[in-house]
């Protein structure tokens, strides 16, 4: 099953990856010293089919979304940076059971809890208890038994956005501003300033003082805060190998020289440069990643190219790539061209079949709760109008995320007829060309809503440009067929199983009529949205469908919601 909101895939192809050891030529280096500067698609594939990266991204994702839905990052900054003294005082110094570590559950017939100088339950912060045991999974599920460049960052990347969603993706992408003028910011004593309104003041309070969640934040602001993590995990991996708490094996970051080894007591604490844990291993990883983002943000603008790569077929590809162009290899040309105008040619479609409520213009926008909320309007059959390939490109992205089909109109389809009848696909085109418009908008016909007078009775669905659903029409009030232009659409087989008419009247009344129970408005707008999709979507298919097979000019009769009703529950 795909990964739902898997919109920041490019990065794993763009994140470097450390490399300490190359097993061709027993090469080895310490960490830092080398790295590979991102992954081919040819790569990328190959991790994915050898290894369990996919895994690796849910589970690094469950992190993530952990500290994302936090209400209070300070709160997380306080937990894993405080440090307590363990000497003869050491009582006197924060609360001793929140800093006590216990021993695994295999060895508490022999070993005591002990008093250590950190905090020791992240529960207490509303974060998973068992935080390391969870990265040190997540960490050996993206490792596989891959050898070579580390491929943590290929699971971390795509992970973000499964984590924090599309529209908070997409403010740490752009931070509201056009491709290529990511504001600049400077730390100073934690606080992040840059220019704002004319002047240089701060932008971004430190993350240990500013009281919000992961909404909002910036690059820097999530390498801070997983800085402290890294360290905490660290402090509760190193401390447990010394009490011999530690039931998993360790290792180093890389092979050490005798005068290193000989630089700490082999009974002591093992210093941070030198040790090596599944779980040090993988919160130093999503550290890392943050830090590289924050340090050149703009470097990782513009790569939404490479979605059209990783998940869209290549057919879909070259008519994206046919209509708005190709990805200009210098990166500072390709950041400008995303939002340049895509010109309006003699040749663009004709929008004068379509009615105005399927027209979708994507948002004038690098703001992600405007695209979240354009997404949200989507229905099926709508015409997706874009102006830029900025806008064309986060159209594909966020609509593949819904579950319906994408039509890209071809330049040149000015006597094209765009009727939106097709529920299954949306269009794509450019913007129309208001001047050269002469004739009157076609405006679909509404029939009346009126108010259920019993309840035996179901109440009519409005119809739209989009769906038809009635039962009080007659065949003679009802417009001539038109010509059957959807002979590019495959028809799905209509199911045949029916229910009794009395229990569709039941559904119909008891769940659509009652304004109390409408779908919008007594779910979650995200989680109403879907199913409202689904049901015009098996409504509008069946419409077709009776339409095509040359029964009627598409409007549905009671025996076709009867045999719809089946399929309709199987698909919520």
């Amino acid at each position: 099953m795909p990964i739902p909101m898997q919109v920041s895939y490019p990065l794993a192809l763009h994140l470097r990856s450390p490399v300490t050891y190359n097993f061709l030529t027993n090469e080895t280096w310490k960490p830092g010293e080398k790295f590979q500067e991102g992954r081919s698609v040819s790569d990328f594939i190959f991790i994915d089919e050898q290894s369990q990266r996919a895994d690796a991204t849910v589970l690094f994702a469950d992190i993530l979304r952990a500290v994302y839905n936090h209400p209070d990052w300070s709160q997380l900054y306080a937990f894993f940076s405080a440090r307590y003294s363990t000497g003869l005082f050491s009582w006197n110094t924060g609360d001793p059971k929140a800093r006590t570590l216990d021993p695994p559950e295999t060895m508490r017939t022999f070993k005591t809890p002990t008093t250590v100088s950190f905090m020791t339950d992240p529960s207490s912060v509303s974060m998973p208890k068992d935080l390391p045991d969870l990265l040190a999974k997540a960490g050996k599920t993206s490792r596989g038994f891959l050898v070579g460049p580390d491929p943590q960052p290929c699971a971390i990347g795509p992970a973000i956005s499964v984590a924090c969603g599309p529209g908070s993706y997409i403010e740490l992408l752009y931070a509201g501003q056009r491709p290529g003028n990511y504001p600049e910011l400077s730390c100073i004593d934690g606080e992040y300033y840059g220019w704002h309104q004319g002047k240089y003041q701060v932008v971004a309070g430190s993350v240990k003082a500013t009281k919000k969640g992961g909404r909002g934040r910036s690059w820097a602001e999530w390498a801070a805060l997983w800085s402290v993590i890294a360290d905490w995990i660290y402090e509760h991996d190193s401390t447990s190998i010394e009490l011999l708490f530690f039931d998993d094996t360790h290792s180093f970051k890389y092979a050490l020289s005798a005068e290193e080894e000989r630089s700490y007591s082999p009974f002591g604490k093992i210093p941070r440069k030198f040790l090596n844990t599944k779980a040090i291993g993988a919160a130093d990883a999503i550290r890392d990643v943050f830090s590289e983002l924050a340090k050149s943000p703009e470097r990782f603008q513009g790569i939404e190219w490479d979605y059209l790569e990783l998940q869209k077929p290549p057919e879909f590809r070259d008519a994206f790539y046919a209509r708005f162009g190709r990805k200009n290899p210098d990166h500072r040309a390709n950041c400008a061209e995303l939002v340049k105008r895509i010109p309006k040619d003699w040749d663009s479609p004709s929008y004068e079949q379509i009615g105005p409520m399927a027209l979708k213009p994507c948002p004038d926008s690098f703001r992600g709760a405007t695209w979240e909320a354009w997404l949200l309007s989507i229905e099926g059959g709508d015409v997706v109008v874009v102006e830029t390939v900025f806008q064309a490109l986060w159209a594909v992205i966020l609509l593949t995320e819904l579950p319906l089909n994408i039509k890209i109109i071809e330049k040149g389809a000015l006597n094209t007829r765009l009727t939106a009848r097709n529920p299954q696909y949306y269009f794509f085109a450019m913007p129309p060309d208001r001047s050269a418009s002469k004739t009157k908008p076609f405006k679909p016909q509404r029939p009346s809503t009126g108010g259920t007078s019993s309840r035996a009775k179901p109440t009519p669905a409005p119809s739209s440009s989009r769906t038809t659903a009635t039962s009080t029409e007659t065949p003679s009030s009802r417009p001539n067929p038109t010509d059957n232009d959807d002979d590019d659409v495959t028809a799905l087989d209509a199911p045949t199983e029916t229910i009794p008419p009395a229990l569709l009247t039941t559904l119909l009344t008891e769940f659509f009529a009652d304004e109390r129970t409408r779908i919008s408005r007594g779910a979650d707008k995200a989680v109403g949205k879907y199913m409202e999709t689904f049901v015009r979507e098996a409504i509008a298919r069946a419409a077709f469908e009776r339409g095509g097979e040359g029964r009627g000019d598409g409007f549905l009769e009671v025996e076709d919601l009867e045999k719809l009703a089946p399929q309709l529950v199987l698909d919520f």
